[in-house]
């Protein structure tokens, strides 16, 4: 299943790139990135379930046919990437990529194409993939509402100052929480409309991808000091509320406390991660018809724990 969907996305966005009108050397900088970024993925598969398989688990798992989601799923897909190269130059990151040498206006560029590319493939969604008018209405409205919302996300965790841990993980929520969320939906919507089981793949979804920002989070714990405050808003939040209210009172004595404070804080996210994995079993708990992939979407679950 996976490798076939990574086959059939790249199949769809090779053809969809190449058929645009645009300049040479644009059409071969998309090609490129999409070319890596496959790769990347068909390198990562072969010992782990990937994201990009969500649409097509929760359509099959509700009964749909797979061949269904290679829409949705190249058009989410093309969204992961602006948001990855977005996300590299909002953070000034840009350097530490295979891109750096392009700059930030080229990159943030990239991104922006492969935002309208995403909103081309949508577009077509009746013609391309047989979807029903209504579905894939439906399917391209959570798109837009969902992406807003992730921006909102994003622009809380770059403009908030001293956030407490609940708007941080409010951020999470929307940022990353929702956009796999809309994975979720735009698979099980080419299934299904009842109101129970969408919700239910919504939950999934949002607790699946607050789990994967965890992992992020957990990343950068290694950085070294004072790096190590500047790559995310919860290392500061949790310093304020958690440690600073024990042994430590002034930031200037961090530096000497470096190892409780990340043993402190991986352990906060440890609880944290458990309590969003039950929330997502709980969800696929809920839904009352057969869910034919559960088991993959339990192991999904599971290995971002």
């Amino acid at each position: 299943m996976q490798a076939d969907i990574l086959e059939a996305v790249f199949d769809r966005l090779s053809t969809t790139i190449n058929e645009s009108e645009i300049v040479d050397d644009y059409r071969e900088l998309l090609l490129s990135v999409v070319i890596q970024s496959i790769r990347r993925y068909q390198f990562c598969s072969e010992d782990k379930l990937l994201a990009i398989t969500l649409p097509e688990l929760w359509c099959v798992g509700f009964g749909g046919e797979s061949q269904r989601v290679v829409g949705v799923t190249a058009a989410w897909f093309l969204l992961q990437l602006a948001a990855f190269w977005l996300d590299k130059v909002e953070d000034d990151e840009l350097d530490q990529t295979t891109f750096a040498s392009l700059g930030v206006g080229p990159v943030s560029n990239l991104a922006t194409g492969f935002i309208f590319l995403s909103q081309w493939i949508l577009n077509r969604l009746e013609v391309d993939d047989g979807i029903h008018y209504s579905i894939a209405t439906d399917i391209r409205a959570m798109f837009s509402t969902s992406i807003l919302n992730v921006c909102g996300g994003q622009h809380i965790d770059l403009t908030a100052k001293n956030c407490l841990l609940e708007q941080v993980w409010n951020s999470f929520k929307m940022k990353s929480g929702l956009f796999f969320a809309l994975a979720c939906f735009a698979g099980a919507r080419l299934a299904t409309n009842d109101p129970k089981s969408l919700n239910a793949c919504l939950e999934y979804g949002t607790n699946l991808g607050v789990l994967l920002q965890i992992a992020d989070e957990r990343e950068d714990l290694c950085k070294e000091v004072p790096g190590l405050w500047k790559s995310s808003n919860i290392f500061n939040a949790y310093y304020h509320e958690v440690m600073s209210s024990g042994l430590l009172k002034k930031k200037d004595h961090f530096a000497n406390s470096i190892s409780s404070f990340r043993s402190g804080l991986q352990v906060y996210l440890n609880v944290q991660s458990h309590t969003l994995w039950r929330s997502g079993m709980a969800a696929m708990d809920d839904i009352q018809a057969e869910l034919k992939t559960r088991p993959d979407l339990v192991r999904l679950l599971s290995q971002s724990v």
